[in-house]
C-alpha cells in the first residue's frame, strides 16, 4: 500500500503542483514536533530521490529531525552533504553540535572538529 509520503506527493502532482524540497520537509519535520523514525527516513530518501535543490533552511530541518531521534550519525551525514553543496549555516552546525554533544566524548570531540573546520572556511559562528 501506497504509504503517506507517497500519497501526499502524488497529490501535489495530480494537482498540477511540483514538489519541492520544503515540500518534503514538511513531512520530514524539523525535530520540534514528533516524527516517527521511520517518516524521517522515508522521507529523507525521497527527499534526495526527487533531485530537487535543498535549500539551507531545509538541510537544517532535516539535520534537526535526525537530531530529535538521538541519530547524530544521520544529523551528521546530512551536516557533510550540507557543506558539500556549501550551505552550511550556524543553525545547523549548532544542531550538529548539539546532537554529537549528547553522543558522549568521542560526539564532543568531533563537534570541536567541525566547529575547527567551519571556522577555517571562514563562517561566522553566531548563537543559536
Amino acid at each position: 500500500e501506497e504509504g503517506g509520503l507517497e500519497r501526499m506527493m502524488q497529490g501535489m502532482k495530480d494537482r498540477g503542483l511540483e514538489p519541492n524540497a520544503r515540500s518534503y520537509a514538511l513531512l520530514i519535520g524539523d525535530g520540534k514536533q514528533f516524527r516517527d523514525p521511520r517518516t524521517v527516513e522515508e522521507g529523507s530518501n525521497a527527499l534526495l530521490e526527487a533531485g530537487v535543490d535543498i535549500d539551507a533552511d531545509t538541510y537544517r530541518d532535516v539535520i534537526r529531525a535526525w537530531a530529535s531521534l538521538g541519530d547524530a550519525a544521520r544529523s551528521e551525514e546530512w551536516f557533510v552533504r550540507m557543506v558539500g553543496e556549501g550551505k552550511q549555516s550556524p543553525e545547523a552546525l549548532a544542531v550538529l553540535v548539539e546532537s554529537l554533544v549528547m553522543c558522549g566524548r568521542e560526539g564532543s570531540e568531533r563537534s570541536l572538529d567541525w566547529i575547527d573546520q567551519v571556522v577555517e572556511s571562514g563562517m561566522e559562528l553566531t548563537p543559536a
